[in-house]
């Protein structure tokens, strides 16, 4: 075989074996050097030759980042039966003879099939079969040679961390990359090599050479573009600046919604004679051919003739922690704060440290500035992993309250006139895996497809909506104990979410009701008086108050004192209800609920005529009601 690339002379390399006694168990082998710790932005790179064998030919090469170097990790992948279940550091297998994808894989183990680690990222074989070509390689897509290939070629490999991402490169092509957020950061560097199947392959395995850990210094941007509102036929420009380099080269791309702009190579962006077809968001990527870094996003803004920026400061934004879909804004907000806009790509990070990373919602309130010359159909999209609800001056314009990726834009059409105001209200929740949110506008004479921008959002409440309460009147009395029925109407509401509407004696809630007509039984209410109110709660459990408060009494039943018989009149006076009923029995044993209503008189003192019959002997009483 040839000397491997980085090698001066002959090859003095590594090279790792198992599974060669006709010992039919998967094996694995793990080396780590001696006392090593790694951190920050770093890179393993080495020279791999591996072979494939011509009998049982699936083996891997395997090597990894951030171990602790006290655990073997490998992987068996047919039958059930042991295998170590304790994985640490981040590590990668390519298969010798390209029937598995190329893995990157970390602990948590899973015993989905058979127990083996979690892949984390994952790429087929067949996407590379232009990168390692067949010949040289004994399998296309796969940097593998035959045992007794015509042909040897080693790889070049580098496994790097920076920052989160972890990257896998070979002959200096991406193969896979994952965002780390479960496993660790720092550790051990590790090379190995794994029969993951229970057979006796005749592989002679892989040899690894000029092994090495190199610091890491890639683009980083120390100037970010900067936004740019200029009007139609005006100019814009847009500048970078940018340090490090792994390699000693730094390229430039900029990009236009997302798109690269062909010439655009350069650390600058001037773009005279903008139009409205320029109206949108600008990025720039900066690389050194090994790694790269995108810009923020700087938003140009063209306008038309007579129209003018807007000077919002973005919109009123409430998170609620651990709350799911089906009851995603119940009481009162998490976190509340202004966002300037709608731009987030949260990934596995929550919003903020008081909210969990899965399993939250959020709701932005205010209102959104037209900018347009007359009136215009404006698109409103969104794209959002998981859903999300938008009203605009009312109009539910976007409805996907289901978990979704944020793959599909989901619009909406409404049509606004001039630099007008109008009410927004988006709705957002996320369940598990990643969390992204993002607003977007567009219409065909003024306003490009962008992110809506901060200037033309203001977080207001929107209207505010007028509750007044209807029932009971002021003054109304009741005898106890009582029955009370309360009523509230609501107006300017269509802008709104209203969310319910409460009634309270005083600070404390009597009750609540979540639809129209919005009425509420207080039943079972003892003698007292009552100061009585009602709120709505809208939005973001934003409350309003009805201006009104009414006092009712509600007054406790006494029974009148009989005074005195004065022929076949019985008098009495005192007592508090509402009537006063004679009651009659021949027996005065009977219970009070049988005896007979004779008479009923509405007087607190009066008399009640005592009828004069055929009996020998009758009882009366009089109690109040």
């Amino acid at each position: 075989m040839p000397p491997a690339p980085h090698s001066s002379g002959d090859t003095l390399g590594l090279r790792l074996n198992v599974n060669k006694n006709n010992y039919t168990n998967a094996a694995g082998l793990n080396l780590y050097p001696n006392g090593q710790t790694f951190s920050g932005n770093y890179a393993l790179r080495f020279d791999m030759y591996l072979f494939c064998g011509t009998s049982a030919t699936t083996e891997f090469a395997i090597f990894g980042l951030n171990h602790s170097g006290t655990k073997t990790n490998w992987m068996r992948l047919n039958n059930f039966g042991y295998t170590n279940s304790s994985y640490d550091g981040l590590w990668t297998a390519v298969a010798s003879d390209g029937a598995e994808d190329y893995r990157l894989l970390t602990a948590p183990a899973t015993t989905t099939g058979v127990i083996r680690p979690t892949y984390r990222a994952t790429a087929a074989v067949s996407g590379f079969q232009q990168v390692f070509k067949k010949p040289p390689f004994n399998i296309a897509g796969c940097p593998a040679n035959g045992a007794q290939s015509e042909s040897p070629v080693w790889a070049d490999v580098e496994l790097s961390q920076v920052g989160n991402l972890v990257t896998l490169r070979i002959n200096h092509t991406t193969i896979l990359q994952y965002s780390n957020a479960v496993a660790e950061t720092s550790g051990n560097i590790m090379l190995g090599y794994n029969d993951a199947y229970d057979s006796f392959g005749n592989s002679p395995g892989v040899i690894y050479d000029n092994v090495r850990v190199v610091r890491l210094d890639p683009p980083t941007i120390v100037t970010q573009p900067v936004s740019q509102v200029v009007p139609t036929g005006g100019t814009a420009s847009f500048n970078v600046a940018a340090t490090g380099s792994t390699t000693g080269f730094t390229y430039y791309q900029w990009r236009f919604n997302g798109v690269a702009i062909p010439g655009a190579t350069t650390s600058a962006l001037t773009l005279n004679n903008a139009q409205l077809a320029d109206y949108g968001a600008y990025t720039v990527v900066v690389s050194d051919g090994a790694y790269s870094v995108t810009s923020q996003v700087a938003n140009l803004v063209v306008l038309p003739s007579g129209v003018a920026l807007g000077n919002g400061t973005g919109l009123k934004a409430g998170y609620w922690t651990a709350h799911t879909n089906t009851s995603p804004f119940t009481g009162n907000p998490t976190l509340v704060r202004t966002d300037p806009n709608v731009n987030f790509n949260w990934v596995a990070v929550s919003p903020d440290a008081a909210i969990t990373a899965d399993y939250f919602t959020a709701r932005w309130v205010g209102q959104v500035q037209a900018l347009s010359s007359g009136t215009d159909t404006y698109t409103f999209t969104t794209l959002s992993d998981d859903g999300v609800r938008l009203w605009v001056d009312g109009q539910l314009v976007v409805d996907s309250w289901i978990p979704q990726g944020a793959t599909v834009p989901r619009t909406g059409t409404i049509d606004l006139t001039g630099t007008n105001k109008y009410d927004l209200v988006l709705e957002y929740f996320e369940a598990a895996g990643n969390a992204s949110v993002r607003l977007y506008w567009s219409n065909p004479a003024t306003v490009g497809y962008s992110i809506v921008p901060q200037s033309q959002l203001y977080p207001a409440d929107g209207v505010q909506p007028a509750i007044s309460l209807t029932a009971p009147n002021n003054g109304d009395s009741y005898m106890a104990p009582a029955t009370i029925n309360l009523a509230a109407d609501l107006t300017a509401v269509n802008k709104n979410v209203i969310q319910y509407v409460s009634f309270y004696n005083g600070p404390t809630l009597i009750g609540s009701v979540t639809n129209a007509p919005y009425q509420y039984t207080w039943s079972g209410v003892p003698s007292g008086t009552y100061n009585l109110t009602a709120a709505v709660v809208y939005n973001a459990n934003w409350r309003e108050f009805a201006a009104q408060t009414n006092t009712v009494t509600v007054i406790a039943l006494t029974g009148p004192t009989i005074t005195g018989i004065s022929g076949n009149s019985l008098n009495y006076s005192g007592g508090a209800g509402a009537q006063f009923v004679l009651l009659k029995a021949d027996d005065v044993t009977t219970p009070l609920a049988n005896w007979t209503r004779v008479a009923t008189n509405t007087t607190p003192s009066g008399s009640f005529t005592i009828p004069v019959g055929s009996e020998a002997r009758a009882f009366y009483t009089i109690k109040s009601e």
